[in-house]
C-alpha cells in the first residue's frame, strides 16, 4: 500500500504552505486580530523561505523503501555491517582468543557489461559486476588494516555458495540470494531497482558468512574477497575445487560394478562426500533406493542416541519454521495497518485544515454581517489546529511503521536460516546412510568369507577357484573396512558441525527476540509519548483560549 504524505494531497496557495508542527497562515481574509491562529508550540511560516513542504523523490510505500534499507543495515547489526570472527589457526571452534580477525565488507557500484553471446552468433549477453570492498585489520587491539577491493559477478556468489556447501558440509550456511535471468527477476520493476535490492541482499550474504567463526576465517570466502580479476581464472580459486572425476566416466562404469567385474566398493576419498559429488552412480542408486525404502515403508532403524536427538531437532526445526512463516505474515499485517491508520489520520488533518481554509475564505466575509462572525474566526482557529497536529500524528505514525518493519527486520534472517539449518541436518542423515550401508555391506563381505572358509575346510580336496574368492574377499573385507572408518569419521565431524552450529543458532534466536522485543517497546513507547505530548499541548491551548473551559 502506497503512503502518499497528506500534505501532498492538499492544495494550498502561497499563504498556507506548511510544515509538521508548523500553523498555516490564515488568509488574507481571515481576521489579523484573531489571537487563535497559532497555537503554543506551532509558528508561522515566513513568507521569504518558500515552500516549506520537501517533495519526495520516490513516492514508493514505505515498505519498499525499507525493504533495502533493512537489508544493508538492520536493527540486529549496528555496526554497518562490520562483522568480527575468530581466527581459526590453531583455535578451537567457538572459543574466544586475543587475536581476533575484523572484516568490514561492502557491496556497491554495480557496472552493467554487455558482450557478446558465447554460443549463438549475432546476439549479445549482459551481466552486472559489483564492486566488494573487504577491510581485514588483524587484531582488534591492533590499528593494521588491509583494504581490497575486488569486482564479483552474480555466477561468482553461485560458485561460492557452491563451493561451501561441498567443503564445509554439515554447517548451517546462509542461503546465498535467490538465482534468475534478469529479464525474469525484474518482472515489470525497474532494472535500477532489482539491482539495488540484488546488491543489498548480496551485502548482506556476505556479512552473514564473515559472521560465521569458521566459514568467516576459511580459505572459499578469503580468496573471494581478495583474489584479482576474475574470480573462476583465479589459480588459488581453482587450488580450492575438490577433485572429481567426470560424472560420465561413472555412468561408463555402472554395467561393469552392476555385473561384478569391477568392484562396487567406494574410495575412501569419496565416501566422505555426498554422493551427488561424486561420479559414483551406483552409490547414488543405492543410497537413493534405500532412502525411498525407509520412507514408503516407514522402517525405523536402529538409531544412535545422538542421531535420534538431532532428528528430533529437525522436526522442531521444521515447525519452527512454519511459525516464523505465520510470524512474518502477522508482522507484516501490522506494518500495513499502521500506515493504513496514518493515511486515515492524515485524511482527517486534511478535511480539518481544508474547513479550516473554508472557514477562513467564506465564513469571515459574510459572518461580519451576523452575530456568528467570532463562531467562524473559533472554528476555522481550532480546525487548523486539530488538524494539523492530526497531520504531524499522520508523519509520526508513518515513522513509527518504518522503525517497526527495522525492528522486525530478524524475523526474515531467522526464516531464511531454517532452511538452511535443514540442508545440514539432511547432510548428516546422508552421511548416516552412507555408513550403515557400507557398515551393512561389510556384515555380508564378513559372513561370505566365513560361508567360503566353512566350505574350503569341508572339502577333501583343495579348490583353486574357492582360495581365489577367499583372496578376493578378503580384499573386499580390507577396503570396505577402510571406507567404513572414513565414512565414521565424516559422519562425525558432520554430527559435530550440526551441534555447534546449532547451539550457536539457537543464542542467535535468543538474542534477536530480545532485540526485536526491546526495539519494538522502544519505537512504541517513543511514538505513545509523542502524540500524548503533542495532543497535550493542543489541550493546553485550548485550556488558555477558553479560560479554563474545556471542549470536548
Amino acid at each position: 500500500m502506497v503512503v502518499e504524505d497528506p500534505l501532498r494531497a492538499l492544495g494550498t496557495t502561497e499563504d498556507e504552505e506548511v510544515t509538521v508542527g508548523e500553523e498555516p497562515r490564515p488568509s488574507k481574509s481571515s481576521s489579523k486580530e484573531d489571537s487563535h491562529s497559532t497555537p503554543l508550540g506551532l509558528t508561522e511560516i515566513d513568507e521569504e523561505k518558500g515552500p516549506l513542504i520537501e517533495e519526495d523523490e520516490n513516492k514508493a510505500s514505505i515498505k519498499r523503501k525499507l525493504t533495502v534499507k533493512t537489508k544493508e543495515k538492520g536493527p540486529r547489526d549496528k555496526r554497518d555491517l562490520e562483522v568480527t570472527t575468530a581466527l581459526g589457526n590453531g583455535q578451537d571452534v567457538g572459543e574466544e582468543s586475543e587475536g581476533r580477525s575484523t572484516i568490514t565488507v561492502s557491496v556497491t557500484d554495480p557496472i552493467k557489461h554487455v558482450s557478446d553471446h558465447p554460443y549463438i552468433p549475432g546476439l549479445t549477453s549482459s551481466h552486472y559486476e559489483y564492486l566488494i570492498t573487504s577491510v581485514f585489520s588483524s587484531s582488534v587491539l591492533s590499528s593494521e588494516f588491509r583494504q581490497v577491493e575486488v569486482r564479483r559477478r552474480f555466477s561468482d556468489f553461485v560458485a561460492l555458495a557452491d563451493l561451501l556447501n561441498e567443503n564445509q558440509r554439515g554447517y548451517f550456511i546462509f542461503p546465498r540470494p535467490e538465482k534468475g535471468t534478469l529479464d525474469a527477476a525484474t518482472n515489470g520493476r525497474p532494472e535500477a531497482d532489482f539491482i539495488e535490492y540484488r546488491r543489498a541482499d548480496l551485502q548482506r550474504y556476505l556479512s552473514r558468512l564473515c559472521e560465521h567463526p569458521v566459514i568467516g576465517c576459511g580459505d572459499e570466502l578469503r580468496v573471494f574477497l581478495t583474489a584479482e580479476g576474475k574470480l573462476l581464472e583465479s589459480l588459488e580459486w581453482q587450488q580450492l575445487q575438490p577433485l572429481r572425476a567426470s560424472i560420465i566416466e561413472g555412468v561408463s562404469r555402472l554395467p561393469s560394478q552392476l555385473m561384478g567385474s569391477e568392484t562396487s566398493i567406494p574410495n575412501v576419498n569419496d565416501v566422505s562426500k555426498n554422493a551427488r559429488n561424486t561420479n559414483d552412480v551406483l552409490r547414488m542408486l543405492r543410497e537413493m533406493g534405500e532412502k525411498m525404502r525407509q520412507e514408503v515403508s516407514h522402517s525405523s532403524i536402529q538409531l544412535p542416541e545422538k542421531e535420534s536427538k538431532l532428528r528430533e531437532l529437525k522436526a522442531g526445526i521444521e515447525a519452527y519454521s512454519d511459525s516464523l512463516v505465520d510470524l512474518s505474515r502477522k508482522s507484516e499485517k501490522i506494518v500495513r495497518e499502521m500506515e493504513r491508520f496514518a493515511s486515515i489520520t492524515g485524511d482527517v488533518g486534511l478535511s480539518l485544515i481544508r474547513l479550516a481554509k473554508y472557514e477562513d475564505e467564506y465564513g469571515g466575509p459574510t459572518g461580519q454581517y451576523s452575530e456568528f462572525t467570532s463562531t467562524t474566526q473559533t472554528l476555522a482557529s481550532d480546525a487548523r489546529r486539530v488538524g494539523m497536529m492530526a497531520v504531524k500524528m499522520s508523519r509520526q505514525e508513518r515513522n513509527a511503521a518504518e522503525m517497526t518493519l527495522l525492528s522486525l527486520d530478524p524475523i526474515h534472517g531467522q526464516l531464511a536460516m531454517a532452511p538452511a539449518a535443514l540442508d545440514a541436518l539432511k547432510e548428516r542423515e546422508t552421511a548416516f546412510l552412507t555408513l550403515t550401508n557400507l557398515q551393512e555391506d561389510l556384515r555380508k563381505a564378513k559372513d561370505s568369507l566365513v560361508y567360503l572358509e566353512s566350505t574350503q575346510n569341508a572339502s577333501a580336496m583343495s579348490d583353486p577357484s574357492i582360495a581365489k574368492k577367499i583372496e578376493s574377499s578378503k580384499n573386499d573385507i580390507a577396503a570396505l573396512e577402510a571406507a567404513v572408518q572414513a565414512a565414521d569419521r565424516g559422519y562425525q565431524e558432520i554430527t559435530r558441525r550440526n551441534e555447534f552450529d546449532y547451539d550457536r543458532w539457537k543464542k542467535e534466536q535468543a538474542q534477536d527476540f530480545s532485540l526485536i522485543s526491546k526495539e519494538l517497546s522502544k519505537s512504541r513507547g517513543s511514538f505513545e509519548q509523542t502524540v500524548a505530548e503533542d495532543w497535550d499541548t493542543v489541550n493546553t491551548d485550548f485550556r488558555q483560549d477558553y479560560s479554563g473551559h474545556i471542549r470536548q
